[in-house]
């Protein structure tokens, strides 16, 4: 196999000293622009192939930035904090509204209950304390007392047949025949506030259950977005880092 030649050949070939020198200073000045040139090929190499991937990150990055908007957009969510804020309040106001009306209407079932139990007996529910307080039935109730006093006393002077004993028990009859009617009137009045306040709870009910789906929609759609903003943001900061610099450029 041949030997290869270094600069100690060039010497040895070449008897002119000033010659060999020229020669050997040649070499070596070859030599050295050539790992230049390749270096420098190499770096070229390096800062193309880094443009070519900043150009591909920020197309990436541009895509994000448009598939996020149109995430936005479908979803309600462009001003996704103010939305939230809504969403609470709504879901807040629904739940007090249906806290309210299973309030009401459990005080107005222990009241229906009570009726239940006295058997449609006038005197007895006129007795409850919520339709005694009722002004025209309380002041029914103290006329009734009243004419039964006042016949008791006209029973120590006149017989039953007496006018002034008739007039008297039909003037009682009459009252009491107005009581009655004050109190079926009241009965009615409650039956109906109970049906008003059954369906205010079923509509209650129904609003909180929309409200509650409207925001774990929210919720749900807020967790994606988030997502796809941080999956845009760390692709920003890679577009950073992969994009050649002014220097490297030049």
């Amino acid at each position: 196999q041949p030997r290869s030649r270094g600069l100690g050949d060039v010497y040895k070939r070449q008897p002119d000293r000033t010659v060999a020198a020229k020669v050997a200073n040649y070499f070596v000045e070859e030599y050295i622009n050539f790992n230049n040139r390749v270096r420098i090929e190499e770096s070229l190499k390096a800062v193309d192939d880094l443009d070519v991937r900043a150009r591909q990150q920020e197309k990436k990055v541009e895509e994000l930035a448009i598939e996020l908007q149109g995430y936005q957009e479908r979803n309600n969510l462009v001003s996704l904090d103010e939305r939230q804020d809504i969403v609470t309040d709504r879901l807040k106001t629904v739940g007090m509204r249906h806290t309210q009306v299973s309030t009401e209407l459990n005080e107005i079932e222990v009241r229906w209950n009570q009726l239940q139990l006295r058997n449609d007996n006038i005197l007895e529910i006129a007795d409850l304390p919520f339709v005694a307080t009722d002004p025209h039935i309380a002041s029914l109730k103290q006329q009734i007392s009243a004419e039964n006093i006042a016949i008791a006393e006209l029973q120590e002077r006149y017989r039953a047949k007496h006018p002034r004993m008739i007039e008297a028990k039909q003037k009682l009859t009459q009252t009491q025949t107005e009581l009655s009617g004050a109190v079926r009137g009241v009965v009615n009045q409650l039956a109906s506030q109970y049906d008003a306040v059954k369906q205010n709870l079923a509509q209650a009910e129904a609003d909180l259950a929309a409200q509650e789906i409207d925001s774990l929609a929210l919720s749900r759609a807020s967790v994606e977005y988030n997502a796809r903003e941080r999956e845009l943001n760390l692709n920003k900061a890679c577009l950073l880092y992969t994009s050649p610099s002014p220097r490297d450029r030049g």
